[in-house]
């Protein structure tokens, strides 16, 4: 799994960028909102990912936040929503818009989503009823706990991905978020833990 990735943008479109890491270019399908709030071409950008595996395609997703990417993970648990629907969610709707129209029950909302019916929506509304309230998407102005535990988590597999073990990460992690008030992202985080060794 990749977590996420930093490197110099190469290119960047509304709805794809290349990233340039460690020599290798990667292709990442990105909704537009995230798009427009991550650096531009020639710059360093830090790109939370998602890959989508099917029999016919290896597909990397990008997000400006983790928050968008939790979000993104749990449309594609939905009947009947793959992962070009919900990258079209995300581009049409911001996570807290997103939630506030689950919450609120907001069909008409949902059904202005281009490619998205009424039954898809009710669907939708549905299943997403219950589960879209654990993930922060920004209402709560600390961050909220939902929002440190990602973090926490993404910053631990970026570790073991560097080839160190799962308790030595946790350790690690746990010292580097030690007295933090508000939740640090990955990249800091890592970077922290990484100044332990």
């Amino acid at each position: 799994m990749i977590a996420f990735l930093e490197g110099a943008v190469v290119d960047k479109q509304p709805t794809t960028m290349t990233l340039l890491v460690g020599g290798v270019g990667y292709e990442l399908h990105t909704p537009t909102r995230s798009s427009e709030s991550l650096p531009g071409q020639g710059e360093t950008a830090f790109v939370y990912t998602h890959l989508h595996v099917r029999e016919d395609a290896h597909t990397l997703f990008g997000f400006a936040t983790a928050t968008e990417k939790a979000l993104f993970r749990l449309l594609l648990g939905t009947s009947g929503i793959g992962p070009k629907l919900a990258l079209a969610m995300l581009s049409a709707m911001s996570p807290s818009d997103l939630q506030d129209a689950v919450d609120r029950g907001d069909l008409s909302a949902i059904t202005r989503i281009p490619g998205v019916g009424r039954k898809t929506a009710e669907r939708l509304l549905v299943e997403l009823r219950d589960r879209i309230g654990k993930i922060d998407t920004g209402h709560d102005a600390a961050g909220g706990p939902s929002a440190t535990a990602m973090y926490r988590e993404e910053a631990v597999a970026a570790l073991e991905a560097l080839g160190i073990g799962k308790t030595a990460a946790e350790k690690l992690i746990r010292t580097a978020s030690e007295g933090d008030t508000a939740p640090v992202d990955t990249a800091a985080l890592v970077r922290r833990a990484l100044r332990e060794l």
